[in-house]
């Protein structure tokens, strides 16, 4: 009789420990992962200086919400190299995107 009740509390601990493994992912799935994309790129004079203008379109391939994000561009032309890091603050949920338009000036040190 002893016997019987410690098989059955084994099984259901086995049972237990099985449900709990089977239903754990891997928590690394759940980190927030994105791709951006390059929409239009084009360079303007906006006052007198010359700006490189681009959109992104920034898609959350991930299974968590984005909310910061943090994107590096360099963008070359025939005559200058155009660099910018921007980071923002922006709710982008699972499987959408969110369009991202930013533009910045040509290097001082390229200004004539």
């Amino acid at each position: 009789m002893r016997a019987n009740i410690i098989r059955r509390k084994l099984f259901f601990l086995g049972f237990a420990l099985t449900i709990a493994a089977s239903s754990c992912q891997n928590p690394s799935s759940w980190y927030p992962a994105g791709k951006a994309s390059i929409l239009s790129s084009y360079e303007l004079t906006a006052s007198g200086i010359k700006t490189c203008e681009v959109t992104l379109k920034i898609l959350n391939t991930g299974q968590s919400t984005i909310s910061n994000y943090t994107i590096s561009l360099s963008a070359a032309t025939d005559a200058r190299t155009y660099y910018k890091t921007a980071s923002d603050s922006l709710t982008i949920l699972p499987g959408k995107n969110a369009y991202w338009l930013s533009r910045y000036p040509m290097p001082r040190s390229q200004r004539l």
